[in-house]
């Protein structure tokens, strides 16, 4: 998706811009990233022999990553296929199946047929494939506990790769080894460390992409920080199930209604009322997956007058219905 320079953005004279700096949405960047309180944190420390091939199932509203320790593979997701050698960090942000393998041409076998040995209610190892080249893996999976967070992991693309050779490697590899270590310990009070460190990594490389050029995550944080239209996205974050209007939106962040439109979409990539569906339905997934609350007073709740007209909305953005992401989770 193509992203936007916030600094060449024709703003009109009449409105307050944003402060010009280099580190533009850093501040909101920490704001958002203070919330990310991971929970559902478990990995996987696997040992595998060529030739081996794990077909990694979906895992709805998680994060995944794999830390390579030794060795080499590649990674296939949604068709993109990534070579990983040792150090290389590869995060897949929104929870999609993919595969892992030695080499293309080897066959992947479903990973909970594998003979997983667990360790803990966080942790397992793994050990298989045909006895040859060895690879060590560390490998895990996070869910979010703050809809703001989702919010932003949503606009990340298929998959992150840290290469090892970059700075942000060496720190994520460090913290990788220490979750690693204490998650097959299991000292007293190990599932709160896991947890933090896990925190920390899932930073780490976020962190990691967000320096890097053309951050579709940018332009969104310096959205946050702006301060007119920040205001307008307070109101809609704060309160989701208001019937806004954009000249409400607009009148809300002291700006004319065609000066407010013009320069959310540029800025955003997207309208307002679109943006605003796409953060109703972040909401709607937690809920869905995390209660059993019927579905009608959640699309009451987030300013849908039927359920009808909320599983049309949900579908459009999510590509399915809100019966199947709750039999999914």
């Amino acid at each position: 998706m193509k992203t936007h320079d916030p600094n060449k953005i024709p703003v009109p004279t009449s409105m307050e811009r944003a402060p010009e700096r280099s580190d533009i949405g850093h501040d909101a960047a920490s704001t958002v990233i203070q919330h990310l309180h991971l929970q559902q944190v478990f990995c996987t420390y696997a040992n595998l022999t060529r030739p081996w091939g794990v077909e990694i199932p979906e895992i709805a509203g998680s994060l995944m990553f794999h830390s390579i320790v030794a060795g080499c593979c590649e990674v296939d997701v949604q068709g993109q296929v990534v070579s990983l050698q040792p150090g290389d960090f590869l995060m897949v942000p929104h929870g999609q199946g993919h595969r892992m393998r030695d080499h293309h041409s080897t066959p992947c076998a479903p990973l909970f047929e594998l003979p997983l040995t667990p360790r803990s209610a966080q942790f397992d190892t793994l050990e298989c494939g045909g006895g040859g080249e060895p690879v060590t893996l560390i490998c895990g999976a996070v869910g979010f506990e703050n809809p703001l967070v989702e919010h932003m992991v949503a606009r990340m693309p298929e998959y992150i790769l840290i290469q090892r050779h970059s700075p942000a490697a060496r720190s994520t590899r460090i913290t990788m080894q220490m979750l690693a270590e204490e998650a097959k310990q299991q000292q007293f009070g190990s599932t709160a460390v896991v947890e933090r460190l896990a925190d920390l990594v899932v930073i780490q490389s976020i962190r990691a992409w967000l320096d890097q050029e053309n951050s579709r995550c940018k332009d969104w944080l310096a959205a946050l920080e702006h301060p007119r239209l920040g205001k307008a996205l307070q109101h809609m974050h704060e309160q989701p199930g208001h019937p806004w209007t954009v000249a409400e939106l607009a009148d809300g962040a002291a700006m004319s209604r065609t000066a407010f439109s013009q320069h959310f979409k540029q800025l955003l990539g997207e309208s307002p009322l679109g943006y605003l569906t796409r953060w109703r339905m972040t909401l709607a997934q937690r809920r869905l997956r995390q209660s059993q609350d019927a579905i009608l007073p959640i699309a009451l709740e987030l300013g849908y007058q039927s359920e009808a007209a909320f599983g049309r909305a949900f579908k459009k953005i999510t590509g399915r219905s809100p019966g199947a992401i709750r039999e999914n989770s």
